[in-house]
């Protein structure tokens, strides 16, 4: 699944004739701007074999001095992901209003819009099936919002962007409609994704997939388990959670767990591991060779990993390296859970630290859950992204009371 894609807007507010009045159903929002939900017409969507309806709810964020001027202004689209519904203020624009809000930043209109279908999602591209999405995007939408609001009507003072399946429906349509939207380059975008093996359509059963080692070449980046295991110790999906790992205390200091197996098996795990560590530090590269820990000289692609070659790539931007993320314990609960219970806080600092080090040193973009370096714990949940701002509000200042 391709992440989100925020693409730069350059333009400038000018004065010009405003058009007929917007509606008027609108919520408060953030800096005295305001955002109107309302339903619009869809032509580009009817007939589809779905059933779904020629219409789409939207959401257009007015900047401040809208309603006191006659200014007309850029507009970003926003496209959501896979079965979402328009959240105007919701996950996935926090950087976009952190940089929209900023004093001094140039205003302009936003507009959300989703691609739900009873499928799940459209992903904003043609079809028989769920109607002419993008036909919606670049003839519908953008002529319903540019008569309706005092926009600049040009390609140079419009924006893409997106998340999940809306950075895909970025990427795929605007580049296809230079004419519609400004600043949209694929070849300048760096594209990555899970890249798991997995499912209905794992080793190729349907089609060839865009999986770890089959993109060479490419440029495109998947998500390294390999690393992400052999630090924190065993999977995300362990019967038992005390698995040790190179950062958590993997032979050096045990937890007592019978899962962990005899010393001489906890020793040989923790050599194995430390491989996978070197390896990931240099790309994960397949053709990256080094003296293992069995005293051989091996290629990537000659260390195991779950009975796979650990080593996959052909460049090191085609992976990404990383310790943790949103779904699955942080790195603080990981070690929680798999350190012995007596080690001092002190010390699970500094194994902290050397963790999230193989990641910051890998040759390899890296990928950091925010906070990690801030010891940020979700009270041992593995997937809180509908549990609310008690599990996941991160305090960058470090003076939010505890709770």
């Amino acid at each position: 699944m391709v992440v989100a894609l925020a693409l730069a807007l350059a333009a400038c507010g000018t004065s010009g004739a405003a058009p007929e009045a917007p509606p008027t159903s609108a919520v408060p929002v953030p800096a005295d701007g305001e955002v109107i939900t309302e339903t619009v017409a869809a032509p580009s969507l009817a007939n589809n074999m779905l059933g779904d309806p020629a219409e789409r709810e939207i959401a257009v964020y007015l900047p401040p001095s809208y309603a006191s001027s006659d200014a007309r202004y850029p507009v970003v689209y926003f496209l959501a992901g896979y079965e979402e519904r328009i959240s105007m203020f919701g996950q996935h624009t926090d950087e976009l209003w952190a940089q929209m809000l900023t004093p001094g930043k140039l205003e302009f209109i936003v507009v959300e819009v989703d691609g739900i279908s009873a499928l799940g999602g459209n992903f904003y591209a043609n079809s028989p099936v769920s109607g002419n999405a993008e036909d919606f995007l670049t003839q519908d939408l953008v002529g319903y919002v540019d008569t309706t609001y005092r926009t600049i009507p040009e390609a140079s003072a419009r924006g893409l962007s997106g998340f999940s399946m809306g950075g895909s429906g970025t990427i795929n349509v605007g580049p296809a409609h230079p004419d519609v939207y400004d600043g949209v380059d694929g070849s300048r975008v760096y594209l990555y994704g899970e890249g798991w093996n997995f499912g209905e359509v794992a080793d190729n059963r349907l089609f060839t997939q865009a999986t770890q080692g089959q993109l060479g070449g490419t440029g495109i980046g998947t998500f390294s388990d390999r690393l992400r295991d052999a630090v924190r110790g065993g999977g995300p999906f362990d019967e038992d959670p005390r698995v040790q790992g190179f950062g958590s205390g993997a032979y050096s200091d045990p937890n007592g767990a019978p899962v962990n197996g005899t010393e001489a098996e906890q020793l040989a795990r923790a050599q194995h591991q430390a491989d996978l560590v070197r390896l990931g530090l240099a790309g994960n590269l397949r053709d990256f060779s080094f003296l293992a820990s069995d005293g051989q000289v091996r290629t990537g692609a000659e260390i195991d990993y779950n009975g796979r070659p650990a080593g996959y790539a052909q460049s090191p931007e085609e992976v990404i390296t990383y310790v943790d993320a949103h779904d699955n314990e942080t790195l603080f609960d990981a070690l929680t859970l798999k350190l012995p219970t007596d080690t001092p806080m002190a010390d699970r600092v500094r194994m902290n630290t050397p963790s999230l080090a193989t990641t910051a040193l890998a040759q390899t973009p890296s990928f950091w859950h925010a906070g990690a370096d801030l010891l940020r714990s979700k009270s041992l949940g593995r997937n809180s992204y509908n549990s609310g701002d008690w599990f996941n509000v991160l305090d960058i200042s470090g003076q939010r009371p505890p709770r």
